[in-house]
């Protein structure tokens, strides 16, 4: 411990561990450089860390990429906990949050081995949301797969194995959509014009529709 709190050739002196505002699960290190991380409180303890003492650069170092791994994967976990996620949803939700670039692909990379992610998976259930909130074509699922951080042969797959539960799927949701656009109209023209910028061509929506 240095009298004057400031840091020694050897390490940081830590002038303040606090609870800072909105974040329960870590607590606020800071040192007399003026340079501070979010540290998980077990961490803290099993090293015997406390206001005043001195932490070398290679233990803050270690402490600081711990915790904030800790504290991604636990945040990538509670978004996981409410529904299924992209990588790419992910990598966002947590940029936005403050976590490092490296911090976050160490996270999915443990989160994908584990198969918490699971395009897969992810794609069985958008596409069930998506045809009974928003029911359009085959082209535009695709599209939005894609927006989502699918790659192209997973964007593929999905809708493949969409096709197989149900060879009429696209059929079933022109019809869908044809039922909200004539509650809107009843002009053929616009409701054909609607169809199709929900992604239908004119083939799907003839079958469906008697005015084309």
């Amino acid at each position: 411990m240095l009298d004057d709190g400031s840091s020694s050739p050897n390490g940081k002196a830590l002038t303040s561990i606090r609870r800072k505002k909105g974040t329960s699960a870590a607590l606020l290190v800071e040192a007399a450089d003026g340079s501070s991380f979010f540290c998980l409180p077990s961490l803290l303890s099993r090293h015997g860390l406390q206001k005043g003492s001195i932490v070398t650069q290679a233990l803050w170092e270690e402490l600081n990429h711990s915790s904030a791994r800790s504290l991604a994967y636990g945040k990538a976990l509670e978004l996981l906990s409410r529904r299924e996620h992209t990588q790419k949803e992910l990598e966002l939700a947590l940029i936005k949050r403050g976590f490092a670039k490296s911090i976050i692909t160490e996270v999915l990379q443990e989160l994908a081995e584990q198969d918490s992610v699971n395009h897969q998976r992810y794609a069985e259930v958008w596409l069930r949301s998506r045809l009974r909130k928003h029911p359009e074509g085959l082209t535009h699922f695709r599209q939005g797969l894609l927006a989502k951080g699918l790659s192209s042969h997973e964007a593929a797959e999905g809708i493949n194995r969409l096709l197989e539960g149900n060879p009429q799927v696209e059929i079933e949701a022109c019809e869908a959509a044809l039922k909200q656009f004539s509650r809107i109209t009843q002009d053929p023209d616009k409701i054909t014009k609607k169809l199709l910028a929900r992604g239908f061509t004119f083939s799907t929506i003839r079958q469906v529709t008697q005015f084309t």
